[in-house]
């Protein structure tokens, strides 16, 4: 992941909003990992930045299969806060499903944040 954070900085170093668009990479690409059989032994994901005056946008492509959604949590728990962060620093977020048209990659969750600025 320091790999992807390291190119998004260099592709939106102009941005005044690239310190919240590195945490928003940071906690998608983490919860593809942890919570998606993307972490597991062979699992991939994809991250795509897109990126126009005053917005950009992250999405995160994994091998999910549902929709996520900020929920609420402990506030002591170690674990459990990455997309109520993602949605108080995002202008936007959502998820989609991609049922994909190659039978070797199959279903397809993408996991995606706006910022403007």
């Amino acid at each position: 992941m320091p790999v992807a954070r390291r190119l998004l900085r260099g592709l939106l170093a102009g941005s005044p909003r690239v310190d919240d668009l590195e945490v928003i990479a940071s906690e998608l690409m983490t919860n593809a990992i942890r919570h998606t059989p993307s972490g597991h032994a062979g699992g991939t994901f994809t991250i795509t930045i897109r990126s126009a005056p005053g917005l950009a946008r992250i999405e995160v492509r994994d091998h999910g299969t549902g929709r996520r959604q900020p929920g609420s949590c402990d506030t002591f728990a170690e674990y459990g806060r990455g997309l109520l962060l993602v949605a108080a620093l995002a202008d936007g977020l959502g998820s989609d499903v991609d049922l994909g048209s190659d039978a070797l990659v199959g279903q397809a969750h993408i996991m995606w944040a706006e910022v403007t600025w």
